[in-house]
């Protein structure tokens, strides 16, 4: 019987449900990967893509579907930026504006974080994107992007 009861809360937990009382939390990640960026003065990327970045950010924005928290953007880029100063900033948007979720690859570096005590709220049915703004003529990259995503208990 003990054995039944885990089970069965275990699987309520999974379905999205609670053994208790009150909504559950989700953290999750987002990803995005694959995508070549050009060192357009700003290319846009989405979530879950392999498309080539573009200077156009509306093929790129994302519904979100519930509301929640994004953190902790973490960017990699298969080679470096170039010479300092070239420079790849990355941007987390919400509804085409910049948030303060952002990092910086430069010189010879490859991969950046977000500061971590930085987050944006995003209500459902706003639109996510990442804008990536090639600065001082970077190397063209291939990057992939995360970021941490906590839902609206």
């Amino acid at each position: 019987m003990r054995k039944l009861l885990v089970v069965v809360v275990l699987l309520c937990l999974l379905s999205g449900g609670s053994a208790a009382q009150g909504p559950v939390e989700v953290v999750d990640t987002f990803t995005g990967g694959g995508t070549r960026l050009h060192g357009n003065p700003q290319d846009f990327v989405g979530m879950f893509t392999t498309d080539s970045s573009q200077t156009d950010e509306v093929p790129f924005q994302q519904v979100m579907p519930v509301g929640g928290t994004v953190s902790r953007l973490n960017v990699a880029i298969e080679g470096p930026a170039g010479i300092a100063p070239n420079a790849w900033p990355f941007f987390v948007r919400l509804n085409g504006v910049d948030t303060a979720v952002t990092c910086s690859i430069s010189g010879t570096d490859t991969s950046c974080s977000s500061d971590p005590a930085l987050s944006v709220v995003f209500q459902a049915g706003d639109k996510i994107s990442i804008r990536a703004q090639g600065t001082a003529d970077p190397n063209d990259a291939t990057m992939r992007w995360t970021a941490r995503f906590d839902s609206n208990p």
